[in-house]
């Protein structure tokens, strides 16, 4: 392929275009412009930060200079920012939340978080709680209830590092009908409709345009990236990605996310 058939350069957010601070910087930032600029292309982003937690990073960063669209939530939310539309699918419901805060609440090193846009709902109080309600611009939490049905779009497990091996065997011995378990960032499960995910929500973007997977640039670091990853024609994976991700593609990114690696690839593919 030639760069003529790239109309799309698409980032997860944490640990891929964003580095291990948050941040964006200002070297990232102008290449991106310039890639943007000179290749026509539109840019976007997948993650699975909600609208809320999204604008903070996009205000402290200066991205939307340069975003056409974004997928929230993992799959959850569409925003065309170009054409100023929203696409939102639904989320878990209430049996379903039942279930998912049973398996994972009956162990103390776990807490399940609840995501809403302005919204957040858990068991308890813990350090990871506060952390993403800070990020997520939100100064209380609820419990979980019936009330929280049609105002979450993500739930996550939450866990230290050192638990993952064990987190990764309460989730292979309780499946739930209809749900889907995804690792992220290395110390989050993501729980989600079988329906959703980034890569159904860029088939429905692309679908919009006319579009296929081949004219796609996807850069991505997580086992919840996979999907994109392997379907985008440029999958990219991050230097710092998993090693299940890594494997997986031609392409791995030079540099890491705390060395500007998205910015790199772009400038070199460029040239």
């Amino acid at each position: 392929m030639k760069n003529a058939m790239l109309k799309y350069v698409v980032f997860d957010l944490d640990n891929t275009l964003l580095d291990s601070r948050k941040n964006v910087s200002r070297y990232s930032l102008a290449c991106l412009k310039k890639f943007k600029k000179e290749h026509n292309v539109r840019m976007g982003v997948a993650s699975g930060r909600t609208r809320n937690s999204y604008r903070n990073a996009a205000e402290k960063n200066g991205l939307d200079e340069i975003m056409d669209f974004l997928i929230l939530n993992d799959g959850v939310d569409i925003y065309d920012l170009q054409d100023d539309t929203h696409v939102e699918f639904p989320f878990l419901d209430y049996e379903e939340v039942k279930k998912i805060h049973h398996i994972f609440t009956q162990y103390d090193f776990i807490n399940v978080i609840f995501f809403g846009d302005h919204n957040m709902y858990a068991r308890k109080s813990d350090d990871d709680l506060t952390y993403y309600m800070k990020r997520q611009g939100v100064t209380t939490f609820s419990a979980v209830s019936e009330d929280m049905i049609g105002n979450i779009k993500r739930c996550v497990v939450v866990f230290d590092r050192e638990y993952n091996s064990e987190v990764r065997k309460i989730r292979n011995e309780n499946p739930v009908e209809g749900v889907r378990y995804c690792f992220s960032e290395g110390h989050l499960l993501d729980v989600m409709p079988e329906t959703i995910s980034k890569s159904r929500a860029m088939e429905h973007y692309l679908k919009t345009k006319n579009d296929s997977w081949n004219n796609v640039m996807f850069f991505g670091d997580s086992e919840n990236d996979l999907d994109l990853i392997k379907l985008s024609g440029y999958g990219i994976a991050m230097k710092n990605g998993e090693g299940t991700v890594r494997r997986q593609r031609r392409y791995v990114t030079e540099h890491g996310c705390d060395e500007d690696g998205c910015a790199r690839f772009l400038d070199k593919w460029g040239k």
